[in-house]
């Protein structure tokens, strides 16, 4: 299920949550992700900053749903390119959102299908014309949530170089584990 109540957007499985803001700055914050929370929205602890005095507008100290390179943030940025002007640093603010009934299909990779609720939201750049478009699809009954991104560039030449579908913050863990293997290497466990 996926609905949204004012500034916020909350996906839901049998088990698990994913709440999303937008916050006072319009950026999109992952405000919740694990299991569900009975009617309430949490708010996010106090934030730590390193750098920056005014710890409410630093993205150091948020979990951005969509993390660029260049700004405060710094974390693996879910998004790099190269602008037409040579610049690399891109700053993208909430656009839009819509819910609808049926994940839109990927042409060029394999995904899952169905008709599942989907939110799409739309955040554009503030710097060039590039947009970036997030689709969530929720499959409820297998505790499932797919996320994709696609990247615009409205008559704007870039050069991406990097994009990933997800940068997700977990906080208090002290050790991760991950799988990071490129072909044939898909199980080479990184700590």
């Amino acid at each position: 299920m996926i609905r949204q109540e004012g500034r916020f957007f909350i996906l839901e499985t049998k088990n698990t949550q994913y709440i999303l803001e937008i916050d006072a700055e319009n950026k999109l914050v992952r405000n919740h992700y694990g299991r569900k929370i009975n009617d309430c929205i949490p708010t996010r602890a106090e934030p730590r900053s390193f750098c920056c005095t005014d710890k409410e507008k630093s993205d150091e100290t948020k979990a951005l749903e969509f993390p660029t390179f260049g700004h405060t943030d710094f974390r693996i940025p879910m998004f790099s390119a190269t602008l037409a002007d040579g610049s690399c640093v891109t700053e993208f603010v909430y656009d839009s959102a819509k819910i609808s009934g049926e994940k839109p299909p990927l042409s060029v990779m394999p995904s899952a299908r169905g008709k599942v609720p989907c939110l799409i939201v739309t955040l554009r750049c503030i710097n060039a014309p590039v947009r970036a478009e997030l689709n969530y699809s929720v499959y409820e009954e297998c505790d499932v949530i797919v996320k994709n991104c696609r990247i615009f560039a409205d008559g704007c030449p870039i050069e991406i170089d990097a994009a990933y579908s997800q940068s997700l913050t977990v906080e208090g863990f002290d050790r991760v584990c991950y799988l990071a293997g490129g072909w044939a290497r898909e199980r080479h466990i990184e700590t």
